[in-house]
């Protein structure tokens, strides 16, 4: 739950039907508020509150799960680009083939590598 904020840059709730998240959120605090009313009440009161915030628990367990279920129903899969510039996946790779054919060739082969496998 902890993730929500990362994840929801990619989800149709925030992008589309936001009063899903509304509701998702408000239904969070609503079920922390019940068990922090019956742990209030066991801590400070002294009353016998153990069945109500064993109850609450599971609550705020099934709450978290059906929030998850629909974050993860609603999440959209996004392509990313690579930046620009030196590092890039092409032109590493192209650095290394650079790299593999010069060192094939110091090595005294007359013919590069891809020739090689050919013959």
């Amino acid at each position: 739950m902890s993730l929500i904020p990362f994840v929801a840059i990619n989800n149709k709730i925030v992008q589309g039907g936001w009063y899903k998240g509304v509701i998702l959120y408000i239904n969070n605090l609503l079920f922390a508020a019940v068990w922090g009313y019956f742990s209030y009440q066991l801590e400070f009161q002294g009353i016998n509150t153990f069945r109500e915030i064993c109850y609450s628990n599971y609550s705020y367990f099934l709450i978290n799960v059906v929030s998850m279920v629909v974050l993860i129903l609603n999440h959209q899969l996004t392509i990313t680009f690579e930046m620009e510039g030196e590092y890039t996946v092409k032109n590493m790779l192209s650095m290394i083939e650079h790299q593999r054919k010069i060192n094939f060739i110091n090595k005294g082969n007359k013919t590069q590598p891809d020739q090689e496998d050919k013959e």
